[in-house]
């Protein structure tokens, strides 16, 4: 790997006494792209680096310092014309807004990632002769006086910024990854610079080094597939993705796939009778339970208009799916509720059957319901209709409504996690989630949410489910989004990871989702 100076090995000898862990980077390698998984360690300060300060800026042993006083600002001197990696610890010491420029001759121009103490978020900006332009943000807990690994790499057109908050996170995700080659290609400015702010932040252990080379794995780009209310379930090695699709009387569709990015054409799993008085059909999610296939959707009550929930049973995972009785009858007997919704989940330790709901009044709220099976319908279990999540906080509430929808769990270390989409499908959209220690809550929201938002590259992330990857090692997200920034329809379905970390304040492990992508990514558990 290229080196800025003759002194580094030296160097690196002594700094390694003092010098601490950043962030490992995810990175991707593809067919068409070229990185993968590639552990990091802070590197050395480099003597002859140079940079031209401002305000009162200090550059000494690889450390930027200023006190409070005047805005000051670091430039390297020198263009830097490779792929890059540029790393350091940021000590934020007061409010404000501070972090990396990259491809900059200054603060008025470059990509600049950015941490702000005092709205508690990181953001990336195209700043352009002092315009900002948002390119993502995200919420993120972090402390005064407190040294966080940041890095910024830039390689083959893509750049990944890393702000690692979390001591507990060894390998953490890039809070944003995006396409950055044309923005590279049209600017002249090629430095990188370190804002400081008025006293707000210093930097330690600052290197600048070129990206390493790494190996070449196969990969897949977002969106997988068209269509909107995707669900996932995987049945003997094979999944299944159900989504809204087709035409006249065919209402479901199904596709399958054996690495979840490969999928089949469509094949008409549902199809809507010519007696059949429903309409306005929703949201096709499908359980496999007691050896048959249930699937559960929302359509409009041919007596009073309202929206409800509705079920129909196959033998097998890809239909047809027929109505027990022949003729569709409402899982609720009151017609006069209006819901929607309807996710099912069985609990894995005792094999009860659940649906999650929304119910409206005020907002869309969240609601879930333990189930029998009785002749293949679906039946509640009486008393245990339960409110889950309303809508309260800013990321669910915007100029469409109060929206808190979908509901879909997953049991982790003996917590239920419910992931939900956030704010209207029309709007920005996202997906949060909350945690309990019961099924039936009470559920607790997460304080970063939302986990899985927009960026300039994507918009409408919602309406997601869990799924694994074929060898089971790695959990995945399926979701849609827009079909491209400024238009929703129509929508597409997309793919990404998700893990789990630890929590430094011992509370539950913290649903952290690395996405929307739009950059070449490894396919699940890298299958070949």
């Amino acid at each position: 790997m290229k080196k800025l100076n003759v002194l580094f090995i030296l160097l690196f000898m002594v700094s390694t006494l003092f010098s601490c862990a950043t962030p490992g980077l995810p990175a991707d390698t593809t067919l068409g792209g070229d990185t993968t998984d590639t552990p990091i360690t802070t590197e050395a300060p480099e003597e002859d680096l140079k940079m031209t300060l401002t305000g009162n800026a200090i550059f000494e042993n690889g450390s930027l310092t200023a006190e409070r006083g005047k805005k000051s600002f670091a430039l390297t001197e020198d263009k830097i014309t490779y792929d890059f990696r540029v790393s350091c610890e940021i000590n934020i010491k007061a409010a404000g807004i501070s972090g990396i420029f990259v491809f900059s001759d200054g603060e008025d121009n470059g990509i600049y990632f950015a941490a702000d103490y005092g709205a508690q978020t990181i953001s990336l900006f195209n700043v352009k002769d002092g315009y900002m332009d948002r390119l993502g943000k995200r919420s993120c807990t972090f402390e005064l006086n407190q040294r966080i690994p940041m890095t910024v790499e830039y390689k083959d057109g893509v750049l990944k910024a890393y702000f690692n908050e979390n001591p507990l996170d060894t390998d953490p995700y890039p809070k944003f990854e995006i396409v950055a080659r044309g923005i590279r290609k049209a600017t002249d400015h090629r430095g990188i610079g370190f804002r400081l702010g008025n006293g707000v932040a210093d930097f330690y252990n600052v290197s600048i080094v070129e990206a390493e080379e790494t190996a070449k794995v196969r990969t897949y780009t977002n969106p997988v597939v068209k269509g909107a209310d995707p669900d996932v379930l995987l049945y003997n090695g094979t999944y299944y993705l159900y989504q809204r699709g087709g035409s006249g009387n065919n209402i479901f569709s199904v596709r399958t796939s054996t690495d979840l990015v490969s999928w089949s054409e469509q094949k008409v799993m549902y199809q809507k009778t010519s007696d059949s008085p429903l309409s306005g059909f929703m949201s096709p999610n499908v359980v496999h339970y007691n050896g048959k296939f249930y699937l559960i959707f929302a359509a409009k009550h041919p007596d009073v208009g309202n929206h409800t929930l509705w079920c129909a049973v196959s033998d097998t995972p890809d239909g047809m799916f027929k109505h027990a009785t022949g003729s569709p009858v409402p899982i609720h007997n009151d017609k006069l509720v209006a819901e929607i919704g309807g996710h099912p989940y069985v609990d894995p330790d005792t094999g009860k059957l659940y649906l999650s709901l929304v119910r409206f009044g005020g907002g869309n709220h969240i609601w879930l319901e333990e189930y029998t099976i009785v002749n293949d319908q679906l039946v509640p279990v009486e008393g245990t209709l339960t409110w889950c999540i309303s809508p309260t906080e800013s990321y669910e509430i915007d100029e469409f409504g109060k929206i808190s929808e979908g509901g879909v769990i997953m049991k982790h270390n003996g917590y239920y996690y419910m992931i939900y989409a956030s704010g209207h499908y029309k709007g920005h959209y996202g997906e949060a989630y909350a945690v309990a220690e019961n099924i039936l809550g009470p559920y607790t929201k997460y304080v970063n949410n939302d986990v899985l938002t927009y960026t300039s590259e994507v918009d409408g992330c919602g309406d997601a489910i869990f799924t694994t990857s074929p060898d089971g090692k790695e959990i995945f997200l399926v979701y849609h989004c827009h079909s491209q920034v400024g238009t929703v329809e129509p929508r597409m379905t997309c793919i990404d990871r998700v893990k789990f970390i630890p929590d430094p304040n011992g509370g539950p492990d913290i649903l952290t989702v690395y996405g929307p992508t739009v950059t070449p990514q490894p396919l699940p558990s890298n299958e070949k």
